[in-house]
């Protein structure tokens, strides 16, 4: 899972859930007021025992106030909350932790949130016992 792959999903998701707003990722347009920007703004990956592996994300989605907005922070906060707790990305469910929502004083919603990602490596192709010494004889 990419960190591409998470932003697909939590574009989607927030499309979802606020179908009259846009939502941008790569970069702010002039006129954005109305509609949501998202981005990752930290990640780490971190190797685990053996083959195991974890990656760290921290998430960022900004709400640009239209005219009138100040008073719907609550509303919108509640929403992001409760609808994401989970997050599908390519059919797996992701736990989103560390979620807080922020008014701002230059008419921007704030909502951070992190998730932590483990995994596996594949093993190493090949055949398994094909180094293993046969020896034929008796044991005395």
């Amino acid at each position: 899972m990419t960190v591409n792959e998470i932003m697909s999903a939590l574009a989607l998701r927030l499309g979802e859930l606020f179908p009259e707003r846009a939502v941008y990722y790569t970069q702010i347009p002039r006129e954005a007021d109305g509609n949501h920007y998202i981005r990752c703004t930290d990640q780490s990956h971190t190797k685990k025992l053996g083959r195991r592996r974890e990656r760290a994300y921290s998430f960022e989605v900004l709400y640009f106030c239209r005219e009138g907005d100040a008073l719907v922070f609550g509303d919108w906060a509640e929403t992001l909350y409760s609808e994401l707790e989970t997050l599908t990305v390519n059919g797996q469910v992701v736990h989103i932790t560390g979620a807080q929502a922020e008014p701002g004083d230059d008419m921007v919603f704030h909502f951070v949130f992190d998730m932590t990602l483990s995994g596996l490596l594949d093993p190493p192709a090949g055949e398994p016992m094909e180094d293993l010494e046969m020896r034929e004889g008796l044991k005395e």
